[in-house]
């Protein structure tokens, strides 16, 4: 039962015998909000599987209490083995790469593919988390979840010294501008 009473010259809210203190725009964090999805300034609620869609970057603790961390790097418009991107693991331990981004937000000037993924040591392409995205017919967000081609896949290991890397693997990636981001769960703690 909520109850409007005054409060000295003013009137306070209470419901089921609790006082709300919570200002209007406070309240207002949660208008709109839909379970399962993520709006930016707005309270996030989780969907009835317990998932949450549409997330850039976000840090998480799971249950043993080690960190995961989120990375984000430009893309670069070069040609060769890493040229869009060739990071080695900058956590420098046994991770699970949990997420790969691609956020598009100038395509290649000319017809042209990536992938990206996992290699020992930056020297060569990898298709293992991404596999062939188009990069000249359209910006926006790409993700190792819903855009891994046929070879892709949602997460991978990378080790102490590996790379993520992505590469042309078709056509001119000229003209390419965005970022990658990336999310690594360390194996053990740090």
């Amino acid at each position: 039962m909520s109850t409007l009473l005054r409060k000295g010259n003013n009137r306070a809210l209470f419901i089921d015998g609790a006082e709300v203190t919570a200002t209007a725009a406070e309240i207002n964090v949660g208008d709109g909000v839909t379970a399962g999805t993520v709006i930016a300034s707005k309270a996030v609620v989780a969907g009835a599987g317990k998932d949450l869609d549409d997330i850039k970057i976000l840090s998480l603790r799971n249950t043993t209490g080690i960190q995961a961390q989120a990375f984000q790097y430009a893309l670069a418009a070069a040609a060769g083995v890493g040229g869009v991107l060739n990071v080695e693991n900058p956590l420098a331990v046994p991770c699970t790469v949990v997420y790969l981004g691609i956020d598009i937000t100038t395509a290649s000037t000319g017809a042209a593919t990536v992938d990206a993924g996992v290699d020992t040591d930056g020297s060569s392409s990898a298709d293992d988390m991404i596999d062939g995205l188009d990069a000249n017919n359209a910006t926006g967000w790409f993700t190792s979840d819903n855009d891994a081609g046929t070879n892709g896949e949602s997460h991978r290991r990378i080790g102490t010294t590996e790379h993520i890397v992505i590469s042309k693997k078709t056509g001119d990636v000229a003209g390419l501008a965005g970022n990658a981001v990336f999310v690594l769960q360390p194996l053990a703690p740090t």
